[in-house]
């Protein structure tokens, strides 16, 4: 006798849930809370990390804290080799009185390189006082925060190519990352269809 059995699987509290197969996400940056505050308002403010796997650029992920107005934050990251510009994010409003972690997606594809060295960056509208990046002042394993000063207005989503020589480094760690690796195929399965013969 032939049995067909349909198993709904189903991301939900007290439901069964089975995972495809697929790449384990990566993280590159400092991904530790921190209590320093740093503005970014008009300044893009980052740290250079060395990548230890290859994977597509999924995110940026960044600890922030705005005090009376929204602000739009928006991430670059750039090649630490040649200051060049690789890949720009998404435009994020960050609402006012915020504190904490928030994400911002790539525009468009682009591949993290095992063994290449990042500058991951992030820059934001305002006044220094109303957006602000928490940091950690002391040495860093592999990561240098590198602050590029900027004489221009933010502008959502277009993220500038500064000079090399703009580029300059001091102590701090900026809670700041990117997640990259993650594969489509690691997504939960929904649906299972299991046939059984008898």
């Amino acid at each position: 006798m032939k049995r067909l059995a349909t198993i709904l699987l189903i991301v939900l509290a007290g439901h069964c849930v089975r995972p495809e197969s697929g790449a384990v996400a990566d993280t590159l940056g400092y991904t530790q809370t921190s209590t320093g505050n740093l503005g970014t308002a008009n300044t893009i403010t980052g740290q250079a990390w060395t990548a230890s796997s290859t994977g597509d650029l999924n995110k940026w992920r960044f600890n922030f804290y705005t005090n009376t107005q929204d602000v739009g934050v928006t991430c670059a990251l750039y090649l630490s080799s040649d200051r060049s510009l690789v890949a720009c994010s998404e435009e994020v409003i960050v609402p006012a009185s915020s504190n904490g972690w928030f994400e911002a997606t790539p525009l468009s594809p682009y591949t993290v390189n095992s063994g290449t060295r990042y500058i991951i960056c992030v820059w934001a509208q305002g006044t220094s006082s109303d957006e602000i990046i928490h940091y950690f002042n002391g040495s860093a394993p592999d990561g240098d925060t590198v602050q590029v000063d900027l004489s221009r207005t933010y502008a959502a989503e277009s993220c500038p190519t500064p000079n090399q020589n703009d580029f300059r480094y001091n102590g701090r760690r900026a809670s700041l990352y990117i997640v990259y690796g993650e594969s489509a195929t690691s997504r939960v399965r929904r649906f299972s269809l299991i046939e059984e013969n008898q």
